[in-house]
């Protein structure tokens, strides 16, 4: 079994999936906008959910898709329309929280990598995906793998901040 979330801005979103089945399990809640804190709450909370309920041995890693992206450089999140993620160090304070690997990646390139792989572009060598939601933006996948340029905004068009 694996679990990814997807970090929004109006939601989070918990899924457990089985390789040969699909999505087995899912679950959400709203996302809180007042703190930094409370997003981690909530994250915490529903992944524990999730693992009681489901019965599942505490995984080793977790994939989550998140608005923005880590700085390369200082791995702190930016460009999220979920301003209390800006300037955060998210990767390191989950690793903590959920006591496993976590690996965030740009939403729009979990999309990208989505379709590369199993959706519409399956099978295609370059794949640039659209999400417009809460935020907008773009992603990119070659090779069926995620693809953030030298400053991890690569297909981005939404919430670029410019000097």
């Amino acid at each position: 079994m694996m679990i990814g979330i997807d970090l929004g801005g109006t939601k989070i979103e918990i899924a457990v999936i089985d390789p040969s089945l699909g999505i087995v399990y899912k679950d959400r809640v709203p996302t809180p906008q007042k703190s930094y804190s409370d997003i981690l709450n909530a994250l915490h909370t529903l992944f524990d959910k999730t693992i009681s309920q489901q019965k599942l041995p505490h995984p080793n890693a977790i994939g989550i898709g998140v608005p923005g992206c880590l700085d390369p450089v200082t791995q702190l999140v930016r460009g999220s329309n979920t301003l209390v993620l800006n300037g955060q160090p998210l990767g390191k304070d989950l690793d903590q929280l959920l006591q496993c690997k976590v690996h965030l990646q740009n939403d729009a390139n979990c999309l990208a990598v989505s379709e590369a792989t199993d959706g519409a572009a399956k099978g295609l060598q370059v794949v640039f995906a659209v999400i417009i939601g809460t935020g907008c933006g773009g992603g990119v996948a070659i090779d069926g793998k995620a693809w953030g340029g030298k400053n991890a905004i690569a297909g981005e068009w939404g919430h670029n901040p410019l000097p």
